[in-house]
């Protein structure tokens, strides 16, 4: 029972953790493991749970989206693009002044 239990929590909560992994690889500019990354979180995200997910990963990652968003953002979508941009931007300039 523990380890069904386990195992719905470890599905359910694996978009989260590849979405923290693509920005992950997207602070110190590692493509490659970006593309990886996003790439598994297409497959969590196929069955629409979780699919402003994937533009999220787009935005962090200075991506175009490939397709149209069913997500529906509280602000422009460029706005929202910017903002996350930004929050990869800060934390690379901080690592680099941090050095």
């Amino acid at each position: 029972m523990r380890r069904d239990h386990r195992q719905r929590h470890h599905r359910r909560h694996a978009p989260t953790r590849e979405l923290a992994v693509v920005f992950h690889h997207a602070v110190p500019g590692d493509d490659v493991a970006v593309r990886e990354s996003f790439d598994r979180l297409e497959q969590l995200t196929r069955n629409g749970d979780y699919a402003y997910f994937t533009d999220i990963a787009h935005h962090v990652a200075g991506l175009p989206l490939t397709s149209p968003s069913p997500a529906h953002w509280l602000d422009a979508q460029q706005a929202t693009q910017q903002r996350w941009r930004a929050l990869v931007t800060a934390c690379r300039d901080h690592l680099s002044t941090a050095s």
